[in-house]
């Protein structure tokens, strides 16, 4: 059942498959879900896609078209800086999962913070853009990413576009801890997972 109290509700997910491989591509070429069979979320404990599991073959669900900024730009010289809260690391699985299949180096630094190693998600993909790449990941558990870490781990923070996801109150708050560190407004993109803590 979809709804509580009688009502409707939303959940936002991230399909997190790469649109440039033909597999995900419908016989018009455009991205199409049909051949997705469900996969392991790269997390180390369990996850639960409620309201998902409770549907079968042949339910209708609703999904809105594919939109967004949250994009690397086209400049591939552009040195880059993402900062990860938890399962909003889901946006940068799929930007460096693109980069390893396109074999795209780019200058890329990420402060990936959980609880607990366990919670990390995607270890394996993103130390592979480490040894391929040269894709710096930084992985913060049972530490607060600050602007001391930042300054340490990301030395040139200034010269980079930073890229925040994770829940609303992580992502406002990297946004603030950024500018007061004096990087341009302009130069921070957000996403962020409504529904999170």
């Amino acid at each position: 059942d979809l709804d509580r109290r009688g009502v409707l509700w939303k959940r936002f997910y991230n399909a997190n498959y790469p649109a440039h491989l033909r597999e995900n591509r419908g016989p018009d070429g455009m991205l199409s879900a049909a051949r997705w069979a469900p996969r392991a979320s790269g997390l180390l404990g369990p996850v639960t896609l409620t309201p998902l599991a409770a549907l079968t073959p042949g339910d209708t669900i609703s999904a809105s078209q594919l939109a967004g900024s949250f994009v690397m730009p086209r400049d591939t010289k552009k040195k880059l800086a993402f900062i990860a809260g938890g399962i909003g690391v889901t946006p940068f699985r799929s930007m460096i999962h693109s980069l390893l299949d396109t074999k795209e180096a780019r200058d890329i630094v990420m402060l990936y913070s959980n609880k607990t190693a366990e919670d990390i998600a995607y270890k394996d993909i993103f130390d592979r853009a480490e040894a391929e790449l040269g894709i710096k990941t930084v992985y913060a558990t049972g530490a607060f990413i600050d602007a001391a870490m930042i300054a340490r781990e990301v030395p040139d923070y200034r010269e980079r576009d930073f890229y925040i996801s994770g829940p609303r109150a992580m992502v406002e708050a990297f946004k603030k801890t950024l500018v007061g560190m004096g990087v341009s407004r302009f130069k921070i993109k957000t996403d962020f997972f409504p529904g999170f803590a």
